[in-house]
């Protein structure tokens, strides 16, 4: 059964649209705080005379941000149109089925933000799922619209219901406009609430709004934020898989990733989750009442929530539903390094010079040497791999999403002509034949849309939807290991990413500006691209055309719909062809992830240290934590911009040690690891070696139980019992729930840490800390990072030894780190396991 997914937001250029709206008479605004205000011109201000045109208020605001023309929550609004129902005196009633249908039906009062003609009947449909998860869907009740196809996104429904941590109450009365409440049966806390108003339904574009439990709120992404909770500051953010230059921090900007999943922690210290199944356009804005508003292009709002009593119940609800993460292998643990085909073996040199161990080489091409792949470097890079597994070393494989159709190597040319027979590219629409919108250059045959790759060739898009696509590239990642041996790959500007035309003179893809799916007439916040001097203000801006086809099931789709699951889709079919050609795990890190892409994947999200390093050590660590609030605990930092001081380089590749994914920098960045200033490099990846077996062990918890890895302070001390304060803490973070971690952020000879009420001792020293939910100066030699263990617990550990891959130092001795928790009457215990395997072999656990 589908779970219910969902919310659709179409932009449109240009003020709200009336249509048989009773303007107001600015009175009826007085009892709304400003924080409570719900936007009615969402595009952009508009003037007092236009506002009350349709039919909303208009009232300056004192608080910058704020709107100044805003909905009231008796106007615009869908009314309950089913049958009667013996409701309370405040016309509220409970919904008592494990679901329940309710039709709505459109108040005359009802405006439009689009100009399109707003939905006439909705149904709204709860259903209860099990003890702490349920879902509702608003759809329109006579016309089917787009929804994530269940082949794609696979959700694992949990069937388990007994007693229900919520209930659910709704207004029944067809005189007053409908609203519906989600509240917590053991606190009595309404966790969402759309009391508020403002829910639009239109052909292309869907808004919802909701008062949250609390300002508390974590999640949705992949964007960069100052800080791990949100600001509720009005601020509209896109979700949009975007191929987006870090150092740009003038506006919010969605990355790679689309994750419609937010996290609130209730006052008492409750928490709960709301996932949006949607893979259109999307925006969120939140605001101080505290409250949500929600948009989308496209598509049904269909929700799931999830019931935690704390933070991490949330997310191993989450996952259970959209997949718990795999275990990668254990080489994949170890430090990668990043290289062009033509430099691998200077790579591996500078490594060995160093003394730094080296277990993942990804190798990428440079497009501009003249083939779409490595291909080109095939013989020299098998040379280098082969050292590499030598060494105990593997090697991942850079791969874009298309592949070239005028390429000069023969193999990669029958590769294509085998797409081209087996029709597995993404499709112009045939009106789009003869026209002059488009490019004709990018008029492929059988309609199949050609792009252009950075060094302006024509390329042909995969269609991953398509089954047949799986096997035709599995058939030529199996070629291209004849050639290169290689372990995984990282999927690159699978966004996708696309060379588009600014203008007539330059080269690039052209997509079709009268299409109201490349310029919808409300312009979402995913408009607003990085490079946006450039950009021509289309949804299709440095990705492929809107309006694009795809196959699903032997039904067409829309790339307008579909665009944030493109990349997921990649995963999946890479994923499935490493496993039949290797018989192992492997490993794949994919740019753009979504939903469920954790189970199959990793990432790489993008830091700046244009800025300051510690500046990216703390966007950095919240990039972490939220990757890991989206199931995908298999991720780590990649630095865009290296600084040229040799202290900030130590610094960065101290800190980057201890993400989940550790990435070296040794080649790319100024330092002389013959100096006494490089000890700090080493102490960290003798560190992380030691404490390899205790992070593969909570990937198998991760798998079997589906809890986080890298874990803020909050998801081990609640605010039941601990300080407040914990809850803006993002300069510090769990492995687990054994090993703190306090990096280095400025020169000095000491840090401020935030102790929770616990007992903490110092890996190097020994040092035991009684943490009292305050923070204590630590000592904090330069460029170093303090790694607590936490009473109570213990650690399995295996010493480098001066190992130069994880392979050789799985051969060393174990050891146990034992942090005792003292009890008043004198005793002493610690906890703690191990999972162990062969690093890499399939099967079921």
């Amino acid at each position: 059964m589908n779970l219910f997914l969902g919310l659709v937001c179409m932009l449109i250029f240009g003020a709200a649209f009336a249509e048989n709206v009773e303007p107001s008479n600015g009175t009826d605004n007085l009892l709304i705080p400003e924080t409570d205000r719900v936007d009615c011109s969402p595009q952009g201000e508009i003037g007092e005379p236009e506002c009350r045109r349709l039919g909303c208020v208009h009232r300056i605001p004192s608080t910058t941000g704020t709107p100044a023309c805003y909905l009231t929550p008796a106007r615009h609004r869908y009314a309950y149109a089913g049958p009667s129902v013996k409701a309370s005196s405040t016309a509220w009633s409970t919904v008592n089925e494990n679901k329940l249908e309710i039709p709505l039906t459109l108040l005359k009062t009802s405006y439009s933000v689009t100009g399109e003609a707003a939905v006439k009947e909705l149904t709204v449909e709860f259903e209860r799922y099990s003890t702490r998860v349920m879902a509702f869907r608003i759809q329109d009740a006579d016309h089917k619209r787009y929804e994530v196809p269940s082949s794609v996104v696979k959700l694992a429904i949990p069937r388990r219901l007994n007693k229900h941590f919520y209930r659910v109450e709704y207004v029944s009365d067809p005189g007053l406009p409908f609203a519906f409440k989600i509240i917590r049966q053991s606190t009595n806390t309404t966790l969402i609430d759309t009391t508020l108003g403002g829910m639009v339904f239109e052909e292309n574009f869907v808004q919802f709004v909701t008062k949250l439990a609390s300002s508390n709120v974590y999640g949705f992404g992949d964007n960069r934020h100052g800080s791990f909770r949100h600001k509720m500051d009005w601020t509209s953010t896109p979700i949009f898989s975007r191929k987006t230059d870090p150092t740009v921090r003038e506006h919010p900007r969605n990355h790679a990733g689309a994750h419609p999943f937010v996290m609130v922690v209730e006052n008492d210290g409750n928490a709960h989750g709301i996932f949006l199944l949607n893979s259109n356009a999307m925006e969120y804005k939140l605001q101080p009442s505290p409250a949500l508003t929600l948009r989308s292009l496209g598509g049904v709002l269909e929700f799931l929530v999830c019931f935690g009593v704390t933070p991490n119940d949330v997310i191993i609800e989450y996952t259970q539903t959209i997949g718990r993460p795999e275990i990668p292998p254990y080489w994949s643990l170890g430090l990668h390094e990043s290289t062009l085909a033509r430099d691998a073996e200077q790579t591996l040199d500078a490594h060995r010079k160093a003394a730094i161990p080296l277990d993942v080489l990804h190798v990428r091409s440079q497009e501009h040497d003249g083939e779409w792949d490595v291909t080109v470097m095939r013989y020299a890079l098998a040379k280098a791999i082969k050292s590499l597994h030598l060494a105990g070393g593997h090697a991942m494989v850079s791969l874009k999403p298309y592949i070239r159709v005028d390429a000069d190597d023969e193999i990669v040319r029958s590769v294509y002509q085998d797409g081209l027979w087996k029709d597995i590219f993404v499709k112009w629409p045939a009106v789009y034949g003869n026209s002059t919108d488009i490019v004709p250059d990018t008029l492929g045959p059988s309609s199949t849309l050609f792009g252009y790759d950075s060094s302006k060739r024509l390329v042909a898009f995969v269609d991953f939807f398509q089954p047949i696509a799986g096997e035709w590239w599995e058939a030529w990642l199996n070629q291209l290991r004849k050639q290169i041996p290689w372990d995984g790959f990282v999927l690159e500007d699978n966004e996708p990413a696309a060379l588009t035309s600014k203008s007539e003179t330059t080269v690039g893809l052209v997509c079709p500006k009268n299409s109201t799916l490349e310029s919808p007439k409300y312009s979402p916040s995913a408009v607003d691209v990085w490079n946006s001097k450039e950009a021509t203000n289309l949804l299709s801006d440095e990705t492929i055309c809107m309006v694009a086809l795809h196959k699903i099931e032997n039904a067409t789709y829309r790339h307008y719909d579909v665009h944030n699951i493109y990349g997921h889709s990649q995963a999946v079919s890479t994923k499935n062809a490493i496993w039949k050609l290797t018989g192992k795990r492997g490993f794949l890190i994919s740019d753009s992830s979504f939903a469920g892409t954790g189970t199959v994947a990793g990432a790489w999200f993008k830091t700046s240290l244009k800025e300051s390093v510690p500046t990216a050590i703390r966007q950095s660590i919240i990039s972490a934590l939220e990757f890991n609030l989206f199931g995908m605990t298999a991720a780590g930092g990649s630095a865009e911009v290296f600084p040229v001081n040799a202290s900030d380089c130590i610094k960065w590749q101290v800190f980057t040690t201890f993400h989940i994914l550790a990435k070296s920098v040794v080649t790319s960045c100024s330092m002389d690891s013959n100096t006494a200033s490089f000890a700090p490099v080493r102490k960290a990846i003798d560190t992380r070696f030691l404490l390899l077996p205790y992070l593969y062990t909570l990937f198998f918890h991760g798998l079997m139980e589906g809890e986080a890895i890298y874990r803020p302070l909050f998801f081990e001390y609640g605010t039941k019992l601990h300080n407040r304060n914990v809850l803006d803490i993002d300069d510090q973070f769990f492995w687990g729930s054994g090993v703190m971690f306090a990096p280095s952020l400025e020169n000095n000879p000491t840090r401020s840490v935030y102790f929770p009420h616990d007992t903490f001792y110092q890996i190097d020293s020994g040092m035991k800390i009684v943490g009292d939910t305050r923070r204590k100066p630590v000592d904090m030699p330069e460029n170093q990072m303090a790694v607590f263990l936490r009473a109570g617990y213990i650690i399995p550990t295996q010493p480098r030894l001066g190992a130069m891959s994880t392979s050789a130092a799985r051969r060393n001795p174990f050891s146990l780190l034992i942090a005792l928790h003292e009890h008043s009457d004198g005793s002493a215990v610690a906890n703690g396991n191990l999972f162990w395997d062969d690093g890499e072999s399939l099967g079921k656990m």
